[in-house]
């Protein structure tokens, strides 16, 4: 005869053991779930968009860099022709920027005063002299820094082998600074006009 008694509590663990199991497993999942949850939280946020610098904090840090036009401006401050103007204005009615560009190409550039640094002025001189021929007095009341400055950056610029030539007859310099990528006719001749030989046998160019 089996015995019921044994039969009954066997099954009574079995049930005890699947519930244990259960229960295990549910505890589990819900501290998954709160570790993956702290996971998110710690997790730094790259997919967001990075912040945006302040429109007249973009205008300024271009002009530092080099003349600029105020359509160039706009496009990368997204402000309408119109703000930028108005800021270029007030800039230039203050004495912080000045107009350094030609009628037909208006520009504007950073006035970065006396008290720059060196290689902050010179990069600045360099610019002015590749936007057109400019002597040192125009340099000087451009970029607000004093003339003997100014005229110590145009020798370091020559001194690293800038082609930085002198467009002027007189005795005032009018320097112009031919872009790297650019070519001087007078350097490159033209090349000799092909020869022919005639029938008699002469060389003909």
């Amino acid at each position: 005869m089996p015995n019921n008694t044994s039969q009954h509590a066997t099954t009574s663990h079995l049930s005890t053991s699947a519930g244990a199991v259960s229960d295990l497993a549910a505890e589990v999942a819900r501290l998954r779930e709160i570790v993956e949850r702290g996971r998110m939280f710690a997790r730094p946020v790259t997919d967001a968009a990075p912040a945006r610098m302040d429109p007249e904090a973009s205008i300024e840090a271009a002009l530092r860099a080099a003349p600029a036009a105020a359509g160039d401006l706009a496009a990368l401050s997204g402000l309408s022709l119109e703000e930028v103007q108005a800021i270029l204005a007030r800039h230039v009615a203050s004495g912080a920027v000045s107009e350094v560009g030609t009628p037909g190409d208006p520009r504007w550039a950073w006035r970065v005063g006396d008290e720059s640094s060196p290689r902050e002025l010179r990069a600045m001189v360099r610019e002015l002299m590749m936007l057109r021929p400019i002597t040192t007095r125009e340099l000087a009341a451009l970029t607000g820094a004093r003339a003997s400055r100014v005229s110590g950056a145009v020798v370091e610029i020559q001194r690293s082998g800038a082609r930085v030539y002198n467009l002027s007859r007189s005795h005032v310099h009018r320097w112009f600074l031919l872009p790297d990528d650019a070519q001087d006719a007078r350097l490159n001749p033209k090349p000799p006009k092909s020869s022919r030989t005639t029938r008699a046998g002469a060389v003909v160019h």
